[in-house]
């Protein structure tokens, strides 16, 4: 009994030092104070007896929120800023297994080191950088045998589309360490070739020699998929596989974490212990093989935190103790989060996290539910263990991509447990290759041919678009009250008034979540979406109808804005379907998103400027996906309602010029607020227009800023409140232009620019005008 409440006790006290760790990682002293109150009562509860266990719960959470707060974020930033855009003597170690060739150039992750007196680089020493690496730099060398390169570069940051739909990449990749990217422009560079020494690094190169092998018989797709699923992600593995996975909830397959580890290990101890009789040779040689497997993946967080803890538990064998699994998980994630509290901000940390905590707190529960459900054990104990994963990890899924598919299920339920299979036979089948080639080579194949398949039945599933729930943006408080509600359903309490009670606000909290909508009814809002250099504007009626005008779109990149930003920024606001898509010209700064949009989301109405009408390809595709959209070429002066917005065609372009004043311009008022989109027209289109002299709430400054838009004509007719510019970071064009950005402040326009402001939200209720930015620049 002392050691189940010592276990219990430790328990506890490893959940008080993780949301400590969180907290000081947000920084929200109020917060911590108030979590500090919650936890410590509800420790003492449950489990606490004396006043010395409740004082080492808070010292402990205040320790926690201390070390996180020292670690966080902001402070790293902080620490970071002196270097980012210097001219730097940079001297890194290359990461072979991150090696990616394309083209004209290599990427790849190198570590820093820093072996001069410039003190800007000792702030650097340890943390790694993204190198592109033109290939004409390094024509007499292989890239696989470059150990060390020394050069003169810039280091800068991760560039993000920066709305809250979309992830933070600069954010995503320090937590990785990685703190920026460097492009190798000068052929001054020195570099180290490997030596002959033996390293880890020899079986990553047996590894490749393997995949390499393969290519004489299975095509290269397959061979991405076999070397993704057991080693580390391929460049040549097809963006739409992942696309496809992350939809059916089984993206976590594609990321090498503990459940590999922990499906290899367990079936390779089970099979060593059927050939040896003592348990302790099995044990070793499995704690041996583990180690070298993850020598030869990418060594993320994931399955390092799993390398940790499968190790524990096998020296639990060796020295014949049962480990109590319980405090040995909690002993390491406490361990993991001391030595990196940012560990705590990463996705696949949390996802790693709270998947192996379901199985060890919420699974024993749900497993004994076969007996009310009248369902054998057999078969209910597989379904128990997926139900208790994804309840914890549905905050999370939610709160990074607002969506979820109820194919899920069966895609977790039949499609995983085959491609669960498949990587231990991958794994073993290596061997054979080398001892039994036939055989080797025939298994495979075959494997291979069954992974086709499951990939095929998957891109299925996720094409069952009726099947996905879009939540929108959720509050946070409803996570907190959904994670308590769990808690406490998963503690054992005499008072059964408490234990169903948790059960039906788990129940309300689930609901709500997956079902109720969270944006206010009541007013109207306009969404300036972040898309780098081109245009969107979302705006959302006050009973929720949409009008979405131009999509954004970079014309010489592979990414397609419209799949990566516009389509992620409505389901964060829980649009389901857009009542009108204006594509104010056919330029694809303004029109490159709608393929993907139309692909994704229903379009009711699309209104087109009369130059894009005359482009038939453009049309066909655009209907091709959208097939019931009613087409509509708007004519001068034409006026449309949605809701209670007031919509006016200023100018309709009638003869193709091919340039942009073939832009449409538009004219919105509601209430006592008026708009004007201006496109991209150029100063002498602005003075043709039909404007009466009347402040204007809102402008789309015309052409990004351009100084041959927006002049003083224009603005001293309608004397913008707020003048809101569309363009991006560092933008070639030098948008917007000071001439403009004079122009504006001249007449007192507030101004909001999306490379500096990111997404910019303008809302409207019936007292006032109120502005947010993204970013507090």
């Amino acid at each position: 009994m002392v050691d189940s409440n010592i276990q219990k006790f430790f328990i506890i006290l490893a959940a008080n030092f993780i949301v400590g760790i969180y907290s000081g990682l947000c920084g929200d002293v109020f917060g911590a104070i108030v979590v500090c109150i919650a936890i410590t009562i509800f420790s003492g509860a449950f489990f606490a007896k004396k006043h010395w266990e409740l004082v080492t719960l808070t010292l402990f959470f205040l320790i926690a929120f201390f070390i996180g707060w020292n670690d966080s974020l902001m402070k790293l930033e902080q620490k970071l800023q002196p270097i980012y855009d210097k001219l730097l003597y940079l001297e890194l170690n290359v990461d072979k297994k991150t090696i990616k060739e394309y083209d004209e150039y290599y990427t790849f992750i190198g570590k820093l080191t820093a072996n001069t007196n410039d003190s800007k680089l000792h702030l650097i020493n340890d943390f790694k950088v993204k190198v592109y690496l033109p290939k004409k730099h390094i024509q007499k060398f292989s890239m696989n045998n470059i150990d060390k390169l020394a050069f003169k570069g810039k280091i800068s940051r991760f560039e993000s589309f920066n709305n809250p739909s979309n992830m933070d990449y600069h954010k995503r990749n320090l937590l990785k360490n990685i703190i920026g990217k460097v492009r190798v422009d000068n052929a001054d560079i020195n570099f180290k070739n490997s030596s002959s020494e033996f390293k880890l690094n020899y079986f990553s190169i047996l590894v490749d020699k393997y995949f390499a092998k393969l290519e004489d018989f299975l095509p290269e797709n397959q061979i991405a998929i076999l070397k993704t699923l057991v080693v580390r992600p391929d460049a040549n593995l097809s963006g739409e596989i992942y696309r496809d996975f992350s939809k059916t909830g089984l993206i976590h397959i594609l990321c090498i974490s503990g459940t590999h580890l922990s499906i290899i290990s367990f079936t390779l101890y089970h099979i060593l212990e059927q050939i040896f009789s003592s348990h302790i040779i099995p044990a070793c040689l499995t704690l041996l093989i583990s180690w070298l497997y993850v020598s030869i993946t990418n060594m993320d967080t994931p399955i390092l935190r799993a390398l940790f803890l499968n190790t524990l538990l096998i020296l639990g064998i060796i020295i014949k103790r049962k480990a109590f699994l319980p405090t040995t998980f909690a002993f390491v994630t406490v361990i993991f989060l001391a030595y990196k509290p940012l560990f705590m901000l990463d996705i696949t940390f949390q996802l790693s996290f709270l998947a192996t905590a379901s199985l060890i707190f919420l699974y024993p529960h749900l497993e004994n539910f076969n007996e009310i459900i009248g369902c054998e054990k057999f078969f209910w104990a597989p379904i128990a263990a997926i139900l208790s994963v994804q309840i914890l990890i549905l905050p999370i899924i939610l709160s990074n991509f607002h969506q979820i598919s109820l194919t899920l299920f069966f895609s977790n339920f039949i499609l995983l447990p085959i491609l669960q299979i498949s990587i231990v036979f991958i794994f073993f089948t290596s061997f054979l290759f080398y001892l039994l080639y036939p055989l080797g080579k025939v298994l495979i194949i075959v494997i291979s041919i069954i992974l086709s398949i499951v990939i095929k039945f998957n891109s299925i599933l996720a094409g069952i678009t009726m099947l996905n729930i879009y939540t929108g943006d959720i509050p946070k408080f409803l996570y907190l009250i959904y994670y308590l509600a769990v808690i406490g359903f998963t503690v054992k309490t005499p008072n059964v008034i408490f234990a169903q009670f948790s059960k039906i606000i788990f129940v309300i909290i689930l609901l709500s979540m997956l079902f109720c909508s969270y944006r206010r009814d009541g007013f109207a809002q306009m969404h300036f979406i972040d898309v780098a250099q081109g245009d969107a504007c979302l705006i959302i009626s006050k009973n929720k109808r949409s009008i979405l005008i131009d999509t954004g779109g970079l014309e010489y990149s592979k990414l397609d804005i419209g799949e990566e930003v516009i389509v992620p920024y409505l389901r964060y606001h829980g649009i389901e379907s857009v009542d009108y898509l204006l594509l104010s010209h056919n330029h694809y700064d303004h029109v490159g998103g709608s393929f993907a949009l139309a692909k994704e989301i229903p379009i009711q109405n699309i209104i087109l400027a009369n130059e894009a009408s005359r482009d038939n390809d453009f049309i066909k595709r655009l209907l091709l996906f959208s097939p019931k959209a009613k087409v509509v070429i708007p004519e001068n002066n034409q006026k449309f309602v949605l809701d209670n917005l007031n919509f006016e065609f200023l100018h309709c372009p009638a003869n193709e010029t091919k340039d942009e004043n073939d832009s449409l311009v538009l004219k919105i008022f509601f209430d006592k607020y008026k708009l004007l989109f201006t496109g991209d027209i150029s100063s002498e289109l602005e003075q043709n227009l039909k404007l009466n002299k009347e402040r204007i709430n809102v402008l789309k400054v015309a052409h990004h800023g351009s100084r041959n838009s927006t002049s003083e004509y224009l603005l001293n007719t309608t004397h913008p409140q707020v003048a809101v510019i569309s363009a991006g970071r560092r933008n070639p064009f030098g948008h917007p232009h000071q001439e403009t950005l004079t122009r504006l402040s001249l007449i007192n326009s507030k101004i909001y620019r999306t490379d500096l402001n990111g997404a910019i939200t303008i809302s409207f209720d019936n007292e006032r005008m109120t502005v947010n930015k993204y970013l507090n620049y």
